[in-house]
């Protein structure tokens, strides 16, 4: 983990380049370019991937240099593009000349962290949940249950991002049609996403329910003993992929209309309160299989804040 993060830590200025441009490219007009920058990207990681490790024989090294290098070629991508006058979004040099252009850049600054910080905190509670899971797992199994455990530490993030990428691409959509206050559109497109999110939600539900097999031998060996606790683990873990959908668009609609404290108390409780809650009592009183429920439990708790946000959102 050292020698890996030790050459890739450096390029993490890239990753953050793309993570706000290809919002902004979006916000612009132009979400198939911002698409296909992360595509390059990512196939580009892939094939210097093998490049470094097999031909080259460099190792973690090589590993970590080719997630810096291709994040540095999607960094390049979208500056080119934020660097055209011709968009309605295009980059601008600060204008920090007088004493109000400061503050103003320092207002700006505060309202996006404020605007952001559940966000942040449904980033934080990511890692926060796989910390939290592996200390448990341990505890109640040992190392094959943290393997078992290491299965879902793979696919949550990758349900979290389906999710978050439903939200995403319609934060632009609800943010300004509430500036404009047409909260007939807002709405509509609060429903939408809704109903994608939880179709995803149910159809992956299903896939975990049905064919677990196939998706933890992706990353165990049938015959190691944590495959079978990680088989059993995904069907129940599968129980969190619907409430969670819609906790995280209904977190990335309050962030769009401004609700900062409703999104924010949604991140805090899934992320980090009820997920604390769930993990402490759930396998005191089901041993393991209550430690594979928590995440579905914080979930679902969750859930019921979040319904009760949405109605009284809507009466309002």
């Amino acid at each position: 983990a050292l020698e890996y993060a030790y050459w890739v830590l450096p390029f993490f200025l890239f990753n953050g380049i793309i993570l706000s441009s290809e919002f902004f490219v979006r916000l612009d007009g132009h979400p198939k370019f911002a698409m296909a920058a992360c595509i390059v990207s990512a196939c580009l990681n892939i094939f210097l991937d093998w490049l470094f490790i097999f031909p080259l024989q460099w190792g973690l090294a090589g590993a970590a240099i080719a997630t810096g290098i291709s994040m540095v070629v999607g960094a390049l991508m979208l500056l080119a593009y934020m660097f055209r006058k011709k968009n309605t979004l295009y980059l601008v040099p600060f204008k920090i000349s007088t004493a109000r252009a400061w503050a103003h850049t320092f207002r700006n600054c505060g309202y996006m962290c404020k605007v952001g910080f559940s966000t942040m905190l449904a980033q934080l509670g990511v890692s926060f949940i796989m910390i939290l899971g592996n200390n448990v797992f341990v505890r109640l199994g040992g190392d094959s249950a943290v393997a078992a455990f290491s299965v879902v530490c793979y696919l949550s993030p990758i349900v979290f991002m389906l999710d978050d990428a439903i939200a995403i691409s319609a934060q632009p959509i609800q943010s300004y049609n509430y500036g404009a206050g047409d909260m007939v559109r807002v709405r509509k497109t609060l429903n939408v996403a809704m109903l994608t999110a939880i179709g995803f939600g149910v159809l992956l539900s299903v896939l975990a329910a049905l064919f677990p097999k196939p998706v933890v031998g992706m990353f165990i060996e049938p015959g190691d003993p944590a495959n079978a606790m990680a088989v059993e683990g995904l069907r129940l873990f599968g129980l969190a992929f619907v409430p969670m959908a819609i906790n995280i668009t209904a977190m990335g609609y309050f962030q769009s209309i401004e609700q900062v404290g409703k999104a924010s108390a949604i991140s805090l409780l899934r992320g980090f309160v009820c997920i604390f809650l769930a993990f402490f009592a759930l396998p005191k009183l089901f041993g393991i299989h209550g430690a594979w429920l928590a995440i579905p439990a914080s979930e679902a708790l969750t859930l019921i804040v979040s319904l009760v946000l949405l109605i009284l959102a809507r009466k309002k």
